[in-house]
């Protein structure tokens, strides 16, 4: 679909939400061509540029009438700050080739430039669990689906999560296999795995975050101060989902996407191509394109989930 930049709809909220994504990413891509910020700025709003979207319209179309129901979000209020809640966001990609098909920033929110909650970092919770415990357990061979540990609370390989003792999400029933821990998203069994992927509580952090950067999170808070409690290096956020700032809707659709893709990750893109008015292409998208596992590992988890 092309949209003329000097021509902008201002619907509401989804729209915007998807126009200031597009505003973002083009003036990227403009001063990746050596334009300044400022000159990226300007030849966006009045350049008489032409974008061509990813952007399915009947797709989005629908999103947004869905988004548009109340009652497909039952006991909403008015915060006190003037916000509907509870509010969401969602993303539709096409995992083949990255591309975003539409996508929600949020519910009655009008105008431009506000808070995008499908690009803005959210706590994942034990979404993570498949991309940073389970994915590098089958990928490095440590554990197959079909081994069987401990779901009680308790016995931990590292004393700094003998402290932290996390209580399990099940009954604590026993023994099960990592299949079923992760159909009952067994906390105290995703830390043990991942207690299995390194010989040091720092190896197994490493290796995690190495997956989830693989996987394309880019809002990680990765810095070594030597304690090991520091940002994102630590069992709680890696293995729960307990994050310093947590992962985007639309960066985790693509995480995902990337195991739904027989291990191949592609950057998500909202355009493919920009050109001037007179129609000379000035920008092709070229979105990264990388193996995070092979296609049987990507089959064995997405075989699991």
């Amino acid at each position: 679909e092309q949209i003329n930049i000097k021509l902008p709809k201002s619907k509401d909220t989804v729209v915007s939400s998807v126009q200031d994504l597009i505003e973002s990413e083009v003036v990227d891509a403009l001063m990746n061509q050596g334009n300044t910020y400022d000159e990226a700025v300007n030849l966006f709003r009045n350049g008489g540029l032409n974008i061509y979207t990813t952007i399915d319209s009947k797709m989005q179309d629908i999103l947004e009438g869905e988004y548009e129901n109340t009652s497909n979000f039952p006991n909403t209020i008015v915060g006190p700050d003037g916000v509907l809640q509870p509010q969401s966001a969602m993303v539709i990609l096409d995992y083949r080739t990255g591309e975003i098909k539409a996508l929600v920033g949020g519910r009655n929110i009008k105008g431009r430039k506000t808070l995008n909650r499908a690009t803005t970092p959210q706590q994942p919770g034990s979404t993570i669990k498949p991309l940073s415990v389970y994915t590098p357990a089958i990928d490095t061979e440590k554990l197959t689906q079909a081994t069987s540990l401990s779901d009680k609370r308790g016995g931990y390989k590292f004393s700094t999560n003998s402290k932290w003792n996390p209580s399990t999400t099940t009954a604590g029933s026993g023994y099960m296999t990592l299949r079923k821990a992760l159909a009952y998203s067994s906390n105290t069994i995703a830390v043990k795995t991942a207690e299995m992927l390194g010989d040091s509580y720092e190896d197994c952090v490493d290796i995690m975050l190495d997956y989830l950067k693989n996987f394309g999170i880019t809002s990680l808070k990765d810095s070594k101060t030597g304690d090991i409690n520091e940002g994102d290096r630590r069992f709680p956020a890696l293995t729960l989902g307990g994050m310093t700032y947590g992962v985007s809707p639309l960066e985790m659709a693509s995480a995902y996407g990337a195991l739904a893709n027989g291990g191949v990750y592609i950057e998500p893109t909202i355009f493919t191509s920009i050109t001037t008015y007179d129609g000379q292409t000035l920008v092709n998208s070229n979105p990264d394109e990388h193996q995070v596992v092979d296609e049987q590992v990507a089959y064995v988890i997405t075989d699991m989930l």
